[in-house]
């Protein structure tokens, strides 16, 4: 089963994931997380993600579109995955949508979360990860037992 869950940022795509995986016992995968990982490892990968990312610019659809394609091709995903905030471009989908074809897969549920613009912005300033443990936290919805 592949599931897509599409949304801004906030929307709870993260937290949706989380719940699914639990309940479909399949992987969720997000870029983000791949991008992070990569530049946290020091990886080449990580190197040119990074140098995209510190100058405030989007990694390119082609660099992210290969990231998630290599991802989709590890063996803990053959029974399904939740993609978190991928395909983000008409490009991305399509380059999935073909992909996916060529691997004898489709696309099986997407969701589209949507959160009224305040809550949205409420939602990302209240974000923290703590720099210990790396768990996120939003301070009002779900804040740390320890500050």
């Amino acid at each position: 089963m592949i599931i897509i869950m599409l949304g801004a940022p906030g929307t709870g795509k993260g937290t949706a994931a989380k719940v699914l995986t639990k309940g479909l016992n399949i992987p969720a995968v997000s870029s983000g997380d791949i991008f992070r990982k990569a530049i946290a490892d020091g990886t080449e990968l990580g190197k040119e993600v990074e140098g995209y990312i510190s100058n405030g610019k989007l990694v390119p659809d082609e660099l992210t579109i290969r990231v998630i394609e290599a991802r989709l091709k590890e063996p803990d995903l053959a029974n399904g995955v939740i993609l978190d905030g991928f395909p983000r471009t008409t490009e991305q989908a399509e380059r999935l949508k073909e992909f996916l074809s060529q691997e004898g897969k489709k696309i099986d549920l997407v969701v589209n979360l949507e959160t009224p613009v305040d809550e949205l912005i409420e939602r990302v300033v209240n974000r923290r990860k703590c720099p210990n443990c790396k768990a996120d936290f939003n301070m009002k919805l779900n804040p740390p037992k320890k500050r």
